[in-house]
C-alpha cells in the first residue's frame, strides 16, 4: 500500500518580475536588430543604417547584460533568504 504525501505547491525556479519581462523584451529586440543588420548589410545602400543598427544592438546587449546581471544577484539573495527561513521554521535556527 502506497503512502501519499502530502502535497506541496510546487516553486518555480524563477521568479515573475517585470524585470524578467524586460530582460526577454530586450533579447527579443536584440533578435530584431540582428536580423535587420544582417539584411542591411548585405545591400550597399544600408551602410549607414547598418552602422546605427549595430550601435542600437550593442547598446541592447549591454543593457541586457546588466538587467540580467541584477535579476542573477536578486535570485540568488531570495534563494538565500528563503533558506535561512525555511531553517528557521525547522525549528533549528533562532533564539528558542
Amino acid at each position: 500500500m502506497k503512502i501519499k504525501k502530502e502535497a506541496r505547491p510546487r516553486q518555480s525556479m524563477f521568479i515573475y518580475s517585470p524585470s524578467m519581462t524586460l530582460i526577454i523584451s530586450l533579447k527579443i529586440k536584440i533578435r530584431n536588430l540582428e536580423r535587420q543588420l544582417g539584411e542591411m548589410q548585405l545591400s550597399s545602400e544600408g551602410q549607414q543604417s547598418a552602422i546605427a543598427l549595430n550601435r542600437m544592438l550593442e547598446e541592447s546587449n549591454r543593457a541586457r547584460d546588466r538587467y540580467q546581471a541584477d535579476y542573477i544577484a536578486i535570485r540568488a539573495e531570495v534563494l538565500k533568504l528563503q533558506a535561512q527561513l525555511e531553517f528557521i521554521r525547522s525549528g533549528k535556527g533562532g533564539d528558542g
